[in-house]
């Protein structure tokens, strides 16, 4: 989720002052300050009906919903003033007219701000190509703020269309090269294109730049477990044992660094759902199963219908020699099952059930798997 961020600000000045001319330009003026914003939008449209050669009632329209964050909504006004008279792209004109009584109701930043969240708006429902065209417009508006550049990546990234996304981020690098967003979404690049150490460099640079970054202590995690990964193939591939016993160490020491910043991550922000799961499945690396029990407790917690985390959870379990570790394990894993029938799961069960000394149960549950397997060849 892309967060906005927008202050609308109307002043309680008097009404005296306003502005001569159109009636229903004086009286938009007037609603605002009072903010009634159902009156202000009618005399807004009666201003434009009367005068439909004028841009600025559309640009009112757009402060009106703007005070609403109907931020689609005040985008579109903003743009149809500048398609009648583009000298509102202008900061000074902006300014000059976003006024009553000589202050300041509205202003330049307040415009960009709007495209920005309009963007973000579609960002999150997923909309990426209904966001271009405002932050297209807000990167018009401002093209040296690296604001819209950024989201504009994010943008390129839904749209699969990476060769733009890479394009945008660069020239966000340009204008703002000290902004740990940037460094960071460089950073998941070079990871994409398996550069690992560019990637660690690029992430260390955004914790420089700022030290609480949690988002930046989990994606180093994955860099740390993309290591482990790597190696650990090298170990499962290799037929040489004193290659294999050099290799251990490595493992778990790449494996115990990604532990340590998803742990960062999440003590950094306790929401970061990704982080915990990816916690519990680097300490079930290293063997620390009580460690990985709770941070997959608390990954359940907050996913109550994610099957991995379940799933997981009944893994982390299962080396445990208590009674009642295994029949934690049993729920999790019936729960898991709960949510998705799949082979591993029911081996899993019937592991676990094994355990209990439920050897009946644990047969049909190993049964089961095997049917499932069978179903999934065909």
């Amino acid at each position: 989720m892309i967060r906005k961020s927008f202050v609308f600000a109307v002043i309680g000045t008097a009404l005296a002052g306003c502005v001569a001319g159109n009636p229903h330009a004086s009286s938009v003026k007037i609603y605002i300050q009072q903010k009634d914003t159902a009156k202000a939008m009618a005399e807004a449209q009666a201003w434009a009906e009367s005068d439909p050669t004028s841009a600025k009632p559309y640009l009112w329209m757009g402060v009106i919903k703007a005070s609403e964050e109907d931020y689609g909504a005040a985008a579109d006004f903003f743009m149809k003033c500048f398609a009648i008279d583009s000298s509102y792209r202008n900061p000074d004109a902006l300014n000059r007219e976003l006024t009553i009584a000589g202050a300041p109701v509205f202003d330049a930043s307040g415009v960009y701000q709007v495209f920005l969240n309009a963007g973000i708006d579609l960002l999150n429902k997923g909309d990426a190509k209904g966001a271009l065209k405002y932050l297209e417009e807000a990167k018009r508006l401002r093209p040296n703020e690296p604001k819209a550049y950024l989201l504009l990546v994010s943008a390129y990234e839904q749209m699969n269309d990476t060769a733009s996304a890479r394009k945008s981020l660069a020239e966000a690098d340009r204008l703002d090269p000290k902004n740990p967003q940037v460094k960071l979404h460089l950073a998941l690049f070079a990871e994409q294109d398996g550069k690992l150490d560019e990637a660690e460099s690029l992430i260390r640079e955004a914790l420089k730049l700022d030290t609480a970054y949690a988002e930046a202590y989990k994606e180093l995690g994955f860099v740390n477990f993309e290591r482990g990964k790597r190696v650990e193939e090298r170990f499962n591939e290799s037929n040489d044992p004193k290659e294999k016993e050099a290799l251990k160490p490595d493992i778990l020491k790449h494996y115990a660094a990604a532990a340590e910043n998803f742990a960062k991550a999440t003590k950094l922000d306790e929401t970061m759902g990704e982080a915990w799961l990816n916690l519990g499945i680097s300490y079930i690396k290293i063997e620390k199963s009580a460690e990985a029990v709770a941070a997959l407790d608390k990954y359940t917690s907050m996913k109550p219908n994610d099957y991995n985390g379940w799933f997981l959870l009944a893994g982390a379990l299962l080396p445990s020699k208590e009674k009642s570790d295994q029949e934690r394990a049993l729920v999790a894993i019936e729960t898991a099952i709960s949510i998705k029938e799949t082979p591993d799961a029911y081996n899993l069960k019937g592991a676990i059930l094994k355990n209990l000394n439920r050897k009946d149960e644990s047969m049909a549950a190993f049964k089961k798997a095997l049917e499932l397997e069978g179903k999934n060849k065909k």
